[in-house]
């Protein structure tokens, strides 16, 4: 019989259509499918869940944990509330944390569902693509203009020699700083130059143009 330590079980980022922009869950569970359908069944809920995203695991109960103070570093208030398990945070960088913690537990296994429905638009990643930046741009840490660093993907950076995940440097550097600081998103905390204020205005920008040629 397989005990509890090997029972493998899930980490999950959950979207709602009835969530503000951006509200998401992260939780844990061995059937995530019967987690969704409790979850959706709850009286005042009138739309089901979606699955954004899994980690598999043995230790699942700890990449929770570990996943729930990360996302606690990029900024405290963005916990909905302290004893539930919704933030306000994009989806996307939250599965970078997953990625993450991936890295860190041997047995980990990373999961990312398509939209599934046909009439749903996909919402607009932010990458540097989206934003008119290219490999080989260099960003800059908004709150130590030192620490510089090279785009090498759509969502990954160069920095003292080392390939990064935005999410992985933003952690990092805001460890280095010792400092508390509160963002929403990786994007609030670089910036390419002084046009905008950091890159996910750029990013708006860069959009909104490309909203008003189409």
């Amino acid at each position: 019989m397989m005990n509890e330590k090997q029972t493998k079980g899930f980490v999950y980022v959950l979207t709602n259509p009835c969530f503000k922009d951006n509200w998401i869950k992260i939780g844990f569970a061995i059937d995530v499918d019967k987690r969704v359908k409790e979850l959706s069944g709850v009286t005042g809920m009138p739309l089901p869940f979606e699955v954004f995203a899994t980690l598999k695991t043995t230790k699942y109960k700890e990449a929770e944990r570990m996943i729930h103070k990360m996302i606690g570093k990029f900024s405290p208030e963005k916990r909905i509330n302290p004893s539930r398990e919704f933030f306000n945070i994009e989806p996307q960088d939250a599965f970078e944390v997953f990625e993450i913690v991936s890295k860190i537990l041997v047995d980990a296994e990373l999961h990312v569902k398509a939209v599934s429905l046909k009439d749903k638009k996909a919402p607009i990643k932010r990458t540097f693509t989206s934003m008119g930046l290219n490999s080989g741009d260099v960003i800059e840490f908004l709150f130590e203009p030192k620490f510089k660093a090279t785009i090498s993907g759509e969502r990954t950076v160069n920095f003292e020699g080392k390939e990064w995940l935005l999410s992985a440097l933003g952690i990092e550097l805001y460890e280095r700083i010792e400092r508390r600081v509160t963002f929403g998103s990786v994007f609030d905390v670089f910036k390419y130059d002084d046009k905008d204020r950091n890159l996910n205005d750029r990013w708006r920008r860069f959009n909104q143009q490309k909203s008003e040629g189409d």
